[in-house]
C-alpha cells in the first residue's frame, strides 16, 4: 500500500508486471477480490474485477485469422537487402524487425528535407515511428545497438566539435567584454542527430540546431512513456507529440523567450 512507508514504486510495478505475465494456477485477480470480500475489504468499483467465467471457443479456422504478408524485402537495393538479412541472422532476429528499423533511421536522415504527398493537397514528411515489442532476451538491444551505432559515432564527433567551437566561443566574448575585439561573436549551435532522454523544453532546443529532424531512440518503450510530465503535476506531453507525429510546426512561448519550429 502507498500509505506504508516500506512502499516502493519500482518493485510494485515489477511485481504487479509478472504477475500478468505469469498464471499461477487458477489463481486471477478474481481470486484476490473474493479473498479481500471474505476478509472484509470491499473494492470500489469491483465490477471491473470480476472474472470472466465464460470463454469464447476457439478455432483453428485459418479465415478467422488475420493473415501478415511476408515483408518485402525485395524492394531494398542489393547490397542493403543483404546487410539486413546477414545482420538478422547474425543476432538472431526475423528480417523484417532489421528491416523496420532501417527504414526508420533513413527516415529521420530525410526529414524535413522533402515532402510527400499520399493523396492530393496532402503533405507530409517523410518521418517514421517504429514500435518493436519482443519479448527479452529476444535480441532487440543488440540489434538497436548495432544499427544506431554510426549514427552515435557522427552525434560524438558533433559535440567534440561543439565544445571546441563553445571554448573559442567564450574566449571571443570575454575578450570582446575587455575592448580587445570587434564585434560580439556568434554562439555556436550543438548539431544534434540523436534523441535518447530529453524532455520537451530541451527537444524544442535541438530542433533549433537541426530543423530537418531528430532520431529519437527508446531501447525501453515504457520508460519514454512515463517520463512524459515527470516535471509537471499536469502538463501536455501526450499532445505535443502528437503534434510532432503530424509533423506540425511548434509556437513555444516562455518568460525566457519566444521559438517558432516550423
Amino acid at each position: 500500500s502507498k500509505i506504508s512507508p516500506k512502499y516502493d514504486t519500482a518493485e510494485c510495478d515489477s511485481k504487479f508486471d509478472d504477475c500478468l505475465r505469469n498464471n499461477w494456477g487458477d489463481v486471477t485477480f478474481g481470486t484476490i477480490v473474493h479473498l479481500a470480500k471474505e476478509a472484509g475489504i470491499v473494492f470500489k468499483n469491483a465490477s471491473l474485477w470480476t472474472p470472466i467465467t465464460e470463454v469464447t471457443e476457439v478455432t483453428d479456422d485459418p479465415e478467422s485469422k488475420i493473415e501478415i504478408p511476408d515483408f518485402p524485402i525485395n524492394v531494398f537495393p542489393t547490397w542493403l537487402k543483404d546487410f539486413i538479412l546477414d545482420l538478422s541472422n547474425s543476432i538472431g532476429v526475423p528480417a523484417s524487425t532489421t528491416a523496420s528499423i532501417v527504414l526508420t533511421i533513413v527516415s529521420s536522415a530525410v526529414g524535413n528535407t522533402i515532402r510527400t504527398s499520399p493523396k492530393p493537397n496532402f503533405e507530409v514528411s517523410p518521418f517514421l515511428w517504429t514500435t518493436n515489442v519482443m519479448p527479452t532476451g529476444s535480441g532487440k538491444s543488440p540489434l538497436l545497438e548495432q544499427l544506431t551505432k554510426i549514427v552515435k559515432k557522427m552525434q560524438a564527433l558533433s559535440y567534440r566539435q561543439f565544445k571546441d567551437k563553445l571554448r573559442v566561443y567564450k574566449n571571443e566574448v570575454r575578450n570582446f567584454r575587455k575592448g580587445e575585439g570587434c564585434e560580439l561573436p556568434d554562439e555556436p549551435i550543438f548539431e544534434q542527430f540523436l534523441i535518447q532522454d530529453t524532455t520537451l523544453e530541451a527537444l524544442g532546443n535541438a530542433f533549433e540546431g537541426q530543423p530537418r529532424g531528430l532520431l529519437s531512440v527508446q531501447d525501453e518503450l515504457s520508460g519514454w512513456l512515463r517520463g512524459m510530465n515527470q516535471y509537471k503535476k499536469a502538463g501536455n506531453d501526450r499532445q505535443l507529440y502528437l503534434e510532432l507525429f503530424n509533423s506540425s510546426s511548434w509556437a513555444v512561448n516562455r518568460k525566457i523567450g519566444v521559438k517558432f519550429i516550423p
